[in-house]
């Protein structure tokens, strides 16, 4: 009895973990749509940009502890899972639904951060463009500035007065 107590408490933490874990994946959300948000704004804003990636980054190894938490109390108590699954049918059917919607996210995640890389990349694309652009302009302009330079030069003449 005491036994299915300990094990009772364990499938707890493993619940709160995966409760934990749904709104971590909420806040990364969050932050995908704000990397879309300041990629789509007219003025790149580099600063705000890697400020949220970040925060991702911090969201992202606050995911890798609960997972790797996870993983060691579901080693402890699997075997109780398993032989017992009628005593934890509720548990069970709550952590199955967890962990459909911790994929649904994943699988957002995925999506948005593919539609935000190549936001990115096409953003950094037009950036390559204006700088091409305005090197020509730049090129151009010096060149016009030398043609118009040599324009009233008189090359020095010397004239024979022997005759």
């Amino acid at each position: 009895m005491q036994n299915r107590k300990i094990e009772h408490s364990y499938i707890e933490i493993m619940l709160q973990s995966l409760v934990k874990k749904s709104a971590v994946l909420d806040k990364i959300i969050e932050a995908n749509e704000e990397h879309a948000r300041i990629a789509a704004e007219k003025d790149f804003d580099p600063e705000a940009f890697d400020v949220v990636f970040d925060k991702k980054d911090e969201l992202i190894k606050e995911l890798e502890q609960l997972d790797k938490g996870f993983s060691t109390v579901y080693t402890r108590v699997k075997e109780e899972l398993i032989n017992n699954k009628f005593a934890y049918r509720d548990e069970i059917a709550r952590m199955q639904e967890l962990i459909a919607e911790i994929t649904d996210k994943s699988m957002d995640i995925q999506a948005t951060e593919k539609r935000n890389k190549e936001a990115l990349m096409s953003r950094m694309d037009m950036v390559k463009r204006e700088i091409h652009q305005a090197k020509n302009t730049k090129k151009i302009a010096a060149n016009y500035y030398k043609s118009m330079n040599g324009l009233n030069y008189v090359e020095p003449q010397f004239m024979d007065k022997k005759k």
